[in-house]
């Protein structure tokens, strides 16, 4: 009788297990659920541009091109390239004159793991960029970026004023005029 009373113990036992384990289960679904939500209602409501890409190497492990997998809204925003002609694609496909540097930095991410921060122009879309980008996994990451176009202009106008400010300066000053009239 006892042994009959411990195996029917341990088949209770057994079961509640089973429906614990079967409700930490159904709660880490429902927790995975819910944080994906917040995940893809960040990605689609950022401002920031941001994408998921894969580098493709050459034989020697070399970068060579980069595939889009994903992007947000922001991205066909501020790039002005839309998604349903760009998921699936290479950037030289989509981009065939796209400069090294993009595919040679994005490369250094992918396969390294170390991310970068930097500000760079694109040629192929006539803007500036401030770039975050980060590896996700091997051979994939991700970036985020702002376009700082108008900023540039901006810094490159201030220089330009300044540049002009300085000889006008060095032009009205006394010595510049004693000089000029002594030579006449």
């Amino acid at each position: 009788i006892i042994f009959i009373l411990i195996i029917g113990l341990i088949q209770i036992m057994f079961i509640v297990m089973i429906w614990l384990l079967d409700g930490i289960l159904v709660m880490q679904r429902e927790l995975r659920g819910v944080y994906y939500k917040r995940f893809e209602n960040l990605f689609t409501k950022m401002i920031d541009g941001c994408a998921l890409h894969e580098i493709i190497c050459d034989e020697n492990n070399k970068p060579i091109d980069y595939r889009f997998l994903n992007v947000n809204p922001a991205f066909e925003k501020i790039t002005g390239l839309k998604t349903s002609d760009i998921i699936g694609k290479t950037i030289r496909e989509v981009m065939p004159g796209t400069e090294y540097f993009w595919i040679e930095m994005y490369g250094r991410v992918a396969l390294t793991g170390e991310g970068a921060h930097f500000e760079n122009y694109s040629q192929s879309i006539d803007r500036y960029y401030e770039v975050t980008a980060f590896a996700t996994d091997y051979k994939q990451f991700a970036v985020v970026f702002v376009d700082i176009t108008d900023k540039k202009i901006l810094d490159q106008r201030k220089a330009e004023l300044e540049l002009e400010k300085s000889k006008n300066a060095l032009l009205s000053s006394d010595a510049v005029r004693y000089f000029i009239g002594t030579t006449s």
